[in-house]
């Protein structure tokens, strides 16, 4: 365990690939292996996203959703890691997927939800076009429209505080209104050789930098 800040709490790490960082089923077997070192680090929630492409066209991108699903459920299916570490909460529906990283080591479980190529600013765009329809329609006065309202209607209530990706990656919108505070750190590793000893250089870096919350 790294020495933290105690103003720098680590509960939620979103991680950002891109599709083909998980196109080599090793890729996958390797980030499932590092959820133990994520884990012990006392994080709670773990967010992968993956990226697509914008040249890559809807049904190749479902064709691509449908094989890293596979090759996840193999993953826990063949129990890689010594024992049932993983377990399937929530089955694969709207572009998520969720699993249950069950701890030997430690007493809370981490919660890992993948997500795939969901953006942030069509999600707003929904929230404002049916904040706008119900103003409209008398349901609610434009005086309602906050900063909690907003909150309140987002898909994915997490505020990550820290983002990890890779720096040959761009950045996405994903998550684009819950991040704006978040720190980041980018790996100089493909997926399929990251380290626990890679993650735990993320983490120390994270606590001893002066969160300045857009101040």
């Amino acid at each position: 365990m790294t020495q933290k800040d105690e103003d720098n709490e680590l509960k939620t790490l979103l991680l950002i690939l891109n599709e083909s960082d998980l196109l080599d089923p090793k890729s996958i077997s390797n980030l499932f292996s590092r959820f133990s070192v994520i884990e012990n680090e006392g994080i709670e929630n773990l967010i992968v996203y993956v990226d697509f492409l914008k040249t890559i066209d809807e049904d190749t991108k479902r064709s691509l959703i449908s094989f890293f699903k596979r090759q996840m459920q193999s993953s826990v299916a063949e129990n890689l890691f010594s024992s049932e570490r993983f377990k399937i909460i929530e089955n694969y529906e709207n572009n998520r997927f969720c699993l249950k990283f069950c701890s030997e080591s430690v007493s809370e479980d981490l919660s890992v939800l993948f997500v795939f190529g969901v953006g942030g600013r069509d999600e707003l765009k929904r929230i404002l076009s049916n904040f706008i329809d119900s103003c409209r329609s008398g349901e609610v006065s434009p005086s309602a429209m906050t900063s909690e309202y907003i909150s309140s209607r987002l898909k994915l209530p997490f505020e990550p505080d820290l983002i990890i990706s890779h720096s040959k990656h761009t950045l996405t919108d994903f998550m684009i209104w819950q991040t704006v505070y978040s720190e980041y750190y980018f790996f100089e590793k493909d997926i399929s050789r990251i380290t626990d000893s890679d993650f735990r250089k993320a983490f120390d870096n994270f606590y001893k930098r002066e969160r300045r919350y857009g101040a």
